[in-house]
């Protein structure tokens, strides 16, 4: 009677086990994970009836009840377990059928940087990203955050996204991470945004938290692709696997001619405000001072200077002297080119929420474009 109730248990596991949900084809790797699993099940299963059978043959056998009724009872037992079995395999963690794009790249950002046509522009994208490593590593240590560990990331150029985003869109997932006045000039439509700031705080919002994927190809999207490529990495430390960048960022996708929506070069757009310049700064009391550069600043002879490192602070942080704004106008200080032309995003975030920049001071005098001063602003 046992033998027939073991027989009768592997047949139903096995029907039961090849009749379950169907489900998309994963990888090799992927079957072979699945069945150690099911296979492991088995044998604790096997070990688990075989222990019952002459533990309730004993038990029952010991409190005179008959071996027959022990029999009907462990043949319930042998007809649930196709049950059980069947529960616990429908309950594995299946892999995603996700298959990472065949187009993408893994080389340096050296490598990267070479291939743009324009010689200043590599020399400056060069140049560039040593500072940002070094301003990432100056604002993380402020937070006692250790150094990032730049990898060789996946990445895409601005054609070979396109064209995989032609055969499936649902499989990218596109991160926007510059500031709201970059992505009000122009954008490609992407997926969500996220302040660089924030995460290279290792900070992800809740609401960011709950859209970004893990079984989609990420692609982070910046403007020259060095915000990009650092967020990566960034990401890629915080556990999602699946992340690239754009080679070149937007301006190389605008360059190429592909869809996008506005213009592309406003770069070198007049500043919004006017320009102030030492001794204006210097003798304006009723005003903030706020010094944008994102690393650490030289001492100046202008007193009561705010630091707020725009391009690399929280969003916590940058609200807290925009909140100021609505009631004390600010002067933006500001004394390279990424900071200075970083005056018109922290302008843009303190208008939208109804404080008041005054005035722009370039301490170099070298990056801004200046409006002309009307006899009441001079």
């Amino acid at each position: 009677m046992f033998h027939l109730l073991l027989k009768i248990t592997a047949v139903t596991a096995g029907l039961m086990l090849s009749t379950s949900t169907a489900h998309a084809i994963p990888p090799p790797d992927a079957l072979i994970s699945i069945w150690q699993s099911a296979l492991q099940m088995l044998g604790v299963a096997s070990v688990f009836v075989a222990g019952a059978y002459f533990s309730v043959k004993q038990f029952f056998s010991a409190y005179f009840i008959g071996w027959h009724r022990s029999t009907f009872i462990l043949a319930g037992l042998g007809l649930a377990m196709p049950f059980v079995l069947w529960f616990a395999y429908n309950n594995i963690e299946k892999p995603t059928d996700f298959v990472p794009a065949t187009t993408m790249e893994s080389i340096s950002i050296e490598e990267t940087i070479a291939r743009d046509p324009d010689e200043y522009v590599r020399e400056w994208k060069v140049k560039t990203f040593k500072e940002m490593q070094q301003e990432a590593d100056y604002a993380r240590g402020l937070k006692s955050l250790p150094k990032l560990n730049y990898q060789i990331l996946p990445s895409f150029t601005p054609q070979t996204l396109y064209k995989e985003m032609e055969k499936d869109r649902s499989q990218f997932y596109l991160l926007d991470v510059r500031e709201a006045y970059e992505q009000s000039k122009f954008y490609l439509s992407s997926d969500s945004s996220a302040r660089y700031g924030d995460l290279l705080h290792g900070i992800v919002t809740p609401e960011l938290a709950k859209v970004l994927p893990k079984d989609k190809q990420i692609v982070v999207l910046c403007h020259s692709g060095l915000r990009g490529y650092i967020t990566a990495n960034l990401l890629k430390n915080l556990g999602y696997k699946h992340v690239a960048f754009l080679q070149g960022g937007l301006r190389n996708w605008s360059q190429q001619k592909l869809p996008i929506t506005g213009d592309e070069d406003y770069s070198s757009d007049p500043v919004s405000k006017p320009i102030y310049t030492d001794s204006m700064v210097r003798e304006a009391a009723n005003y903030l001072k706020v010094n944008i550069e994102a690393g650490e600043i030289e001492p100046s002879d202008i007193p009561d200077v705010i630091h707020l490192p725009f391009e690399i602070a929280t969003t916590e942080d940058v609200q807290n002297i925009v909140e100021q704004s609505k009631t004390k106008p600010i002067i933006i200080i500001c004394s390279s080119f990424i900071a200075c032309f970083h005056s018109n995003s922290f302008n843009y975030l303190v208008e939208k929420a109804g404080g008041k920049v005054v005035g722009i001071h370039d301490t170099t005098d070298e990056f801004l474009i200046p409006p002309i001063l009307t006899d009441d602003q001079r």
